[in-house]
């Protein structure tokens, strides 16, 4: 005899509650050049990116509820950007949530982006970094003695995209959505 299991509306925020609490930084990184306009799929068995470039803080973290009129729209599908949902902020627990992250115009200027991850689980930055911003990777005495990284947390969601360069005219904002 097989049982059949369901997970709840309850469980299902019980879970988004849990992510939203968790995540708390986005690294974006280089990947590699071969990559050309095509990036691979990247490995669920990756730590860290490939060539990290920055790492920023969040600036908000919501629950989200559907409404035809909300302020935040999100494409649920890359290949179709034109896909977009929208919702509205709320105090409310959802199974819906957003974490907003943004790069300023000054902030990582001409740099090509390739891949970005999600990370939490305590991050933390080297003695002296004091803002949300820190560059340079994860800190190696030996091999990267210029990264800002001290400890880089737990990467949840990695993103491999074609090429991305970052000017000094535009922000770059990347929001973290998940549906439970």
């Amino acid at each position: 005899m097989a049982y059949v299991g369901v997970i709840t509306e309850q469980g299902r925020i019980l879970r988004a509650k849990q992510v939203l609490n968790a995540i708390t930084h986005i690294a974006v990184g280089e990947g590699l050049e071969s990559w050309g306009n095509n990036p691979p799929e990247p490995s669920v068995n990756q730590t860290q990116l490939i060539k990290e470039i920055a790492r920023k803080r969040y600036y908000m973290k919501t629950f989200l509820e559907p409404d035809p009129n909300g302020s935040v729209s999100i494409s649920i599908d890359p290949d179709n950007p034109s896909n977009i949902r929208r919702f509205s902020p709320t105090d409310r627990e959802t199974r819906f949530i957003a974490i907003f992250f943004r790069f300023e115009e000054f902030e990582i200027v001409n740099a090509t982006i390739r891949e970005y991850g999600f990370f939490g689980d305590n991050v933390q930055y080297v003695e002296g970094v004091d803002g949300p911003l820190a560059l340079n990777g994860v800190y190696d005495p030996v091999n990267n003695p210029n990264g800002q990284v001290l400890n880089p947390g737990k990467l949840y969601r990695v993103v491999n995209i074609p090429p991305k360069v970052k000017t000094s005219v535009d922000s770059l904002e990347i929001i973290f959505f998940e549906e439970f």
